[in-house]
């Protein structure tokens, strides 16, 4: 990769090949587990999908709404 600095060339970049994440030094960190907070977003956004979802195929074209329309005609 060509490397240019203020209208000067510098030596082509290579990338760098990480071999490990973390430094040798640092120590290992115990994983704790969370601990659950009572707070669930999927859950809470459900309702609020179920809602939209159901006033937009409100507002559309259904067939099923045209074939009991047409037979209450009749």
């Amino acid at each position: 990769m060509e490397v240019w600095f203020d209208g000067e060339q510098y030596p082509d970049a290579l990338p760098l090949n990480m071999t490990r994440h973390r430094h040798k030094a640092l120590p290992e960190l115990e994983e704790q587990p969370s601990q659950p907070t009572g707070l669930n977003f999927l859950e809470a956004t459900k309702a609020a999908l179920a809602k939209e979802q159901a006033d937009s195929l409100r507002n559309s074209l259904s067939f099923a709404k045209l074939i009991k329309e047409d037979n209450a005609h009749d």
